[in-house]
């Protein structure tokens, strides 16, 4: 019986092992988890939230107030059935603004159906990255941007879209 007792104990603790390692190492070094909805992503650990508006329902800044010198704004459920539809619809309707300069929309490399659209506004003082991500199993999509006045550093837009995930539905 105790040979028994004790193998069900190591067979506990290696599942919770195994649904620990499932669940990734968060985010990384200097960043903190972000997550509305079913959306979860990396944002740096000394953002603040912002005020949210209509469909955009996750914004982190940089600092306090109306006027951060870099935002990002999310819908964490777009009416689209894929990346590149969800991000060709927020590039029709410019809800982005009218781009000085547009590097066109390309997938982003990997398995999952994710979308990344560069451009500039105020002719060239403003830099976006917006990025969709679609899970096609429920239909759910989002959008998410990253506005700076000024260059948006390469580390700092990886980290954003290698974190970006949809999240399973909760029964």
């Amino acid at each position: 019986m105790r040979t028994l007792t004790k193998k069900l104990r190591t067979a506990a603790m290696i599942g919770v092992l195994g649904v620990l390692a499932a669940c990734g190492q968060g985010a990384p070094s200097g960043y903190t988890t972000a997550a509305q909805s079913r959306l979860q992503l990396a944002v740096p650990q000394d953002w603040v939230a912002g005020e949210t508006s209509g469909s955009v329902d996750l914004v982190r800044q940089d600092r306090e107030g109306n006027d951060p010198a870099l935002r990002l704004a999310a819908m964490s459920d777009y009416p689209d059935k894929s990346a590149q539809g969800a991000l060709g619809q927020v590039r029709t309707l410019n809800l982005l603004g009218k781009p000085d300069d547009s590097g066109g929309m390309a997938e982003v490399a990997g398995e999952r159906d994710m979308w990344r659209w560069d451009l500039t506004t105020d002719e060239g003082a403003t830099q976006i990255i917006a990025w969709a991500l679609c899970d096609r199993t429920p239909n759910l999509c989002v959008v998410i941007t990253l506005v700076s006045k000024g260059p948006i550093d390469d580390a700092l837009a990886k980290e954003i879209e290698d974190s970006v995930e949809i999240l399973p539905a909760s029964d």
